[in-house]
Parts: C-alpha cells; sequence; structure tokens
C-alpha cells in the first residue's frame, strides 16, 4: 500500500475517532483536527499577510526555540509543532531527516516553536527544550523523532487492527512518561525543578507566536532573512514530497 495513501486513511480514521468520542487523553478528550487549532486568550494577527518570523528571531539562540544550521542563513525554516499533535507527528515522522540534512548542509536554519495544544504538552515542549539546553539538538532531536516514532506506530496499528475488522484500542497520544522513558535510554536526565520555570519562560514566545499569525499545528514557515519576509507557509499536516518540493524550489543552491 502506498505510504501516503496508507496516511490519509489514517487521517480519515482518526477524523472518525474524534467525531465518535474515542480519542481519550489522560484526565480529560481533546479534539484532533488536521490542522489542529490554538486556542490561547489573546486576539491573533487577524491580517491577510503572511506570517512574519522577525518578532521571534530574538529567541533563536535562546533554548525556548531549539535550532540547527547556521545563523548567518539567507533562509529560516521555523516549525510550528505540538509533541502529542498526531497530525505533527505523521508529518515530521517523514520530514525530520529531510530539515535536519538541509540544515546540516548550511542551506537553512531549522527552528522548532512549540505550541501547546493538548493536555501534556505544554510540560512536554520544556522538558524537549531543557534537553536542547543541556544535551544539545542532536539529543533533543533523538527524543522527540522517538516519541513521535512510536505515536505513528500507534496509529498504523490501530488502522491496522481497524481495517481487519479486530477490537483495537484508540492510539494513545504521548505524554511526559513517554519523554522520560525515551530519554532513560540514553542516559538524559533533567532536573524536575527546572521544569515549572521553563513553563513560565516559554508563556512569551507561544503568546508572541500566536499574534503573528500561528494558529494551528503543525505550521511550516519559510522566512527570508535578508529581505526579513516570509516566502513560503504550510500549515497543516502535508504529504513529504509535497514539502520538500515547496522548499526545495526556494532554497535550492542558496548557502
Amino acid at each position: 500500500m502506498n505510504k501516503w495513501y496508507a496516511v490519509t486513511i489514517v487521517v480519515v480514521v482518526l477524523a472518525i475517532a474524534v467525531s465518535a468520542g474515542i480519542m481519550q487523553y489522560g484526565h480529560k478528550k481533546g479534539g484532533v483536527y488536521s490542522a489542529t487549532s490554538v486556542k490561547p486568550s489573546i486576539p491573533p494577527n487577524t491580517t491577510e499577510e503572511k506570517i512574519t518570523f522577525a518578532t521571534l528571531l530574538s529567541y533563536k539562540n535562546s533554548y525556548l526555540m531549539p535550532g540547527i544550521g547556521n545563523d548567518s542563513s539567507k533562509y529560516y525554516i521555523i516549525i510550528a509543532y505540538d509533541p502529542e499533535c498526531p497530525y505533527c507527528a505523521v508529518e515530521l515522522n517523514s520530514t525530520l531527516p529531510y530539515f535536519y540534512s538541509i540544515a546540516e548542509k548550511g542551506y537553512a536554519r531549522v527552528e522548532f516553536v512549540g505550541i501547546p495544544v493538548h493536555p501534556y504538552s505544554l510540560e512536554m515542549i520544556a522538558i524537549l527544550d531543557l534537553i536542547y539546553q543541556k544535551y544539545g539538538f542532536q539529543k533533543y532531536y533523538l527524543v522527540l523523532d522517538k516519541s513521535y516514532a512510536q505515536y505513528v506506530s500507534s496509529i498504523y496499528t490501530y488502522f491496522k487492527n481497524e481495517s481487519l475488522g479486530l477490537w483495537a484500542t484508540p492510539p494513545k497520544p504521548p505524554t511526559p512518561s513517554t519523554l522520560y522513558s525515551i530519554m532513560k535510554k540514553y542516559n538524559l536526565t533533567i532536573n524536575t525543578s527546572e521544569i515549572n520555570s521553563t513553563v513560565k519562560g516559554l508563556y512569551p514566545i507561544i503568546a508572541t507566536s500566536y499574534q503573528l499569525g500561528i494558529q494551528a499545528v503543525p505550521t511550516l514557515i519559510v522566512y527570508n532573512a535578508y529581505t526579513s519576509s516570509t516566502v513560503l507557509e504550510i500549515v497543516g499536516m502535508k504529504k513529504e514530497s509535497v514539502i520538500e518540493s515547496e522548499i526545495n524550489s526556494i532554497i535550492n543552491g542558496v548557502k
């Protein structure tokens, strides 16, 4: 079966699951959408202009916005994600190696902005940011990638069992315990007393992101740092081939 055909069906299955009320998130229910909406208590940018990344540039060397690549790159790729979002999981499980590669080769700097939507995502973003601060980008990438991979595996298992007419438990999204389990395998530790202070530190960047127009996850933004302009926005889950094609058409050959 074609991978993206399967993904499309998985998305349909998840949507049906939500409408049926079977997606349970720990202590409460949560919604799953093709582009999961962010709903903070501050007014968003309501203009039709593309999202600008300029205001967030002050965070680029901060552990609150994990990044990889040359600071002087012409292009910045901003990935707005939620660690619990199934659509982020499916999209980034496929595309994370691509983003890592173009950053390593000097085509763009890649920045990750955690946008909490689901019950445990704010705490999870704080944990991931602390991993980045203490161990660097590679370990941040490793834990996020492994967490998403486990989630995608659960989603596919659910879809496979449902397609075979078997009883299946709805896929459970990752939680902080998921991250701790992965960290333990790689001898990574985080001082839990730092999580609360990191959570508080995240509030301004989250508020700024929403005010700039990042109102759903996953959202990908390609920003031209030389002209201070956004040249591409991709909102909601897209095929790996579409993402790579659109971004390559912009950054191809540019360093």
